[in-house]
């Protein structure tokens, strides 16, 4: 049987150590092996890249690999090595975002979190705003440069077509992907 709201079995099978936490200590490993340490620093790489904490990435990628895919900021803390300060730090951010989900199981006092299915495309919706502000930064541009040289103009019209051009493209590209995935993260 199924907890619907949490989207976790009822009851995890219990074991002599204490039920439902220790059912979850015996699944996953407490440190991660040698290939599953590269995906994780490869994707902690990529997200400094992208202006983000490696930490973020670190996380994301030990969510995305997990097993149980449901982990405690001290699970995936020992399994990255890194301070559970850092971790929940991170993690909160995630949550704040749409991107993890943080429940609780029964009879367990502990927070646990998962990746949510529709966190791609949340990720992308997030930056919306950011493209329609640039946008609308180059509209307030444009009027600025009335009457000066054409090739002032055309400059500052090629930001505002640009990001226009993102901004609905990413529209549509979101909506495609939710269309393809049966309208989840809708």
């Amino acid at each position: 049987m199924n907890d619907q709201r949490a989207g976790m079995p009822a009851a995890l099978p219990s074991t002599k150590a204490g039920g439902a936490s220790a059912a979850v200590a015996a699944a996953t490993p407490e440190v991660a092996d040698e290939a599953a340490l590269r995906f994780i620093e490869d994707t902690a790489l990529l997200y400094e890249q992208a202006g983000h904490p490696r930490m973020a990435g670190r996380i994301l990628a030990w969510l995305m690999i997990c097993d149980p895919p449901f982990q405690t900021a001290g699970r995936i803390a020992t399994a990255l090595s890194a301070s559970k300060a850092s971790v929940s730090t991170n993690i909160r951010l995630f949550v704040d975002f749409g991107i993890v989900e943080k429940f609780t199981m029964p009879a367990d006092r502990r927070d646990y979190y998962r990746l949510l299915s529709t966190m791609w495309p949340r990720a992308m919706e997030r930056s919306l705003p950011l493209l329609a502000a640039f946008r609308e930064v180059a509209d307030r541009g444009l009027t600025l440069v009335e009457g000066h040289p054409e090739e002032c103009r055309v400059r500052v019209r090629e930001m505002r077509d640009f990001y226009s051009f993102y901004e609905q493209g990413l529209r549509e590209l979101v909506a495609r992907w939710k269309e393809r995935e049966g309208g989840e993260g809708a």
